[in-house]
């Protein structure tokens, strides 16, 4: 049985529910840990990241439900770091590094939600899809270095 998950979105990000109902369901489900990983702001990324100047409230939440579940579930508080966003990392107990988005030409393409993006990454490649492919995991192997 799985009782621990660090990959959890609140309404602070994409998530639909607010951190205190989601830490609140974990707990009463025999969780005996989790991990919220909200979308860092990025300016290119308005639909699922966190609203810009939110992190503050957002670890404030964190280190509320760390405490009122203090020796029954552990609570960290991470962060979703995006390779391009430039939000600082500080102050987080881990971070998930993701790649959403190719950056080519000047413009931040999205890999996750439409086939329009795609299909304009790919133009910009020559229309190769294999190169938007291989454009991707240049990305992702430069989320170890950063």
């Amino acid at each position: 049985m799985i009782t621990a998950d660090y990959h959890v979105h609140t309404e602070f990000s994409d998530g639909r529910d607010p951190i205190d109902a989601v830490a609140a369901q974990a707990y009463a489900s025999g969780m005996t840990a989790i991990g919220f990983s909200e979308h860092v702001y990025a300016p290119y990324d308005t639909y699922v990241c966190m609203r810009e100047g939110t992190a503050p409230a957002y670890k404030d939440a964190c280190r509320r439900l760390r405490e009122q579940y203090a020796g029954r579930m552990t609570v960290l508080c991470g962060i979703e770091q995006d390779i391009f966003a430039e939000e600082p990392t500080d102050g987080y107990d881990y971070i998930i590094g993701a790649v959403h988005y190719v950056y080519l030409n000047g413009e931040y393409l999205t890999v996750d939600w439409k086939r329009e993006t795609l299909d304009r990454a790919a133009f910009l490649l020559g229309g190769d899809m294999l190169s938007v492919t291989e454009e991707y995991y240049r990305s992702v192997a430069r989320l170890v270095e950063q």
